[in-house]
């Protein structure tokens, strides 16, 4: 058996496998993370202690786990070199246009939608592995490892209570996303041996948005941008730049990849997150609540004809669809979960939202833009697909 030392110092030495930066420290980097946080525009800048308080009380619980690392990623005359190697446009977060075998069999995108939904609600899909070595951020929260019949990494931690509907939630999230052509990482209810579990697949050699130069580099602001409706839609006002991983294909192109949606809120009967009538914006109850990393006005740089080709997405989810994933999921909750209503609520809150949020884009974001140069890579990559050229 390993010393918890030893092997400590062994994760941290190997940490590169697990794309995680490790420190022994996690007190100062929950710090350092939040005296970095986007403030109410977007920007960087310095928070209150209250605000660093709040970042350190967070739930560090997904693959990335959250650990607060500072990579750097390249200033804006590296990428411009980078998008003169040869490729002809940048990869998008649209599904079928990542082409990396590794990252496509990472996430399972060549796997149909329903098989996939079967495979990841199906109990004991997952064997509890605890021999095997995890982050030590994901250790010391309870985490132990668990590995698919495939040979896929994840790693788990029992829960119950109110975490077990906060966990179906972020299923059903993750499925949405998958749905309408987002890239994101599965966390996902699971049962193991009659037993519930959170269940977050690893997701290696990946780095934190904060690291990245989000608000110039074009392609990862195109990214966040389509990323906005999927997270207004879900009501997830959780959306700090550690909520999202940033990995680098074998292109070296950068994906952004959303993480960890457990503050969603698929039930509430309302519209929470309300746009402004004036311009595009959103009104916002608390300052540490975050739609997005980007600033409102980043928005309005880009047409209709740019967001259709996520909303295009969301228009074929129908209520059959919903239910069907809401009942897949939520079966694996307590007796006391009203399978049959939550089902329904969620049902009528998505169609509802989806139309609220296309009808709000429609009425304040252009038809089109002229401009003198084109998209950058990742949207001229969606103009190609659309037109069959990719």
């Amino acid at each position: 058996m390993i010393k918890p030392e030893k092997r400590r110092d062994d994760q941290m030495k190997n940490n590169n496998i697990f794309g995680l930066c490790l420190s022994t420290n996690p007190i100062s980097i929950g710090v350092k993370a939040a005296m970095t946080k986007t403030d109410e525009t977007g920007s960087n800048g310095k928070l209150t202690r209250n605000a660093v308080n709040n970042s350190l009380s967070h739930n560090h619980s997904h693959a990335g786990l959250k650990t607060r690392h500072m990579t750097t990623f390249p200033t804006s005359n590296t990428t411009a070199k980078k998008e003169k190697s040869g490729t002809k446009a940048r990869l998008s977060a649209t599904l079928d246009s990542i082409k990396d075998e590794k990252l496509r069999e990472l996430f399972c995108l060549d796997v149909p939608f329903f098989k996939l939904l079967k495979r990841y609600t199906t109990d004991n899909f997952l064997q509890l592995d605890p021999s095997r070595a995890i982050p030590f951020f994901a250790e010391i929260r309870n985490y132990q490892g668990a590995k698919e019949e495939c040979g896929d990494v994840w790693i788990v931690r029992p829960i119950k209570g109110e975490e077990i509907i906060q966990t179906a939630t972020s299923t059903i999230v993750y499925f949405l996303d998958r749905f309408t052509g987002s890239l994101s990482a599965p966390t996902i209810l699971t049962k193991i041996n009659n037993q519930l579990y959170r269940a977050t697949k690893l997701i290696t050699k990946a780095d934190q948005l904060s690291g990245a130069n989000y608000t110039v580099e074009k392609h990862l602001k195109e990214q966040l941008a389509l990323d906005l409706i999927n997270r207004w839609i879900f009501a997830d006002e959780d959306r700090n730049p550690n909520n999202y991983l940033v990995k680098t294909d074998s292109k070296n192109l950068q994906l952004i990849i959303p993480i960890d949606f457990c503050n969603a809120d698929l039930t509430s009967e309302v519209i929470k997150i309300k746009g402004v009538s004036s311009k595009f914006g959103w009104a916002r109850k608390e300052k540490t609540q975050y739609l997005t990393p980007l600033k409102m006005n980043t928005f309005t740089e880009y047409d209709m004809a740019f967001y259709q080709h996520r909303f295009q997405h969301f228009e074929k989810i129908d209520a059959k669809l919903l239910k069907r994933i809401c009942k897949a999921i939520l079966r694996l909750c307590p007796q006391s979960v009203e399978i049959d209503k939550m089902t329904g609520t969620i049902t009528r809150n998505i169609l509802r939202r989806i139309h609220y949020v296309h009808a709000y884009f429609e009425k304040h974001i252009p038809d089109h833009i002229v401009k003198t140069n084109k998209y950058s890579g990742m949207g001229e990559a969606f103009l190609k697909i659309s037109q069959g050229d990719l």
